[in-house]
């Protein structure tokens, strides 16, 4: 995780958001499969958050096709687990409109896989 860190303050310096959001997403899935719950949601909003700000920027027309991407829809997906888990509902709630939610389907709950992790 630490080279993780690193790589992603190194794509922040060159405010390549994108590849950030990408590598606090791993980060994220590495804590949660570790049931390492805070840290994964730290990460996993961190990498919402930064996805959030690239939408802004985008036309409708690419940002109907980014939250149809597959990775985003695992992003997104991994942090509404990893909340609900938590007992955050209100907040994972709350991520579905802002992050695009509104206009594509969720992928399927990764929840049975992580609750197996030990």
């Amino acid at each position: 995780l630490a080279e993780l860190r690193e790589f992603v303050g190194r794509a922040e310096t060159r405010e390549y958001k994108a590849l950030a959001a990408q590598l606090r997403h791993l980060m994220g899935e590495i804590h949660a499969r570790s049931s390492e719950w805070d840290e994964a949601a730290t990460a996993l909003t961190r990498a919402a958050e930064d996805m959030k700000e690239i939408l802004l920027s985008l036309t409708e027309e690419d940002r109907r096709s980014l939250v149809h991407h597959p990775d985003w829809r695992s992003l997104i997906g991994a942090l509404l687990d990893t909340l609900i888990h938590l007992g955050r509902r209100d907040e994972a709630i709350s991520y579905l409109a802002a992050l695009g939610m509104g206009t594509c389907d969720v992928a399927e709950p990764r929840a049975a896989e992580v609750e197996t992790v030990s």
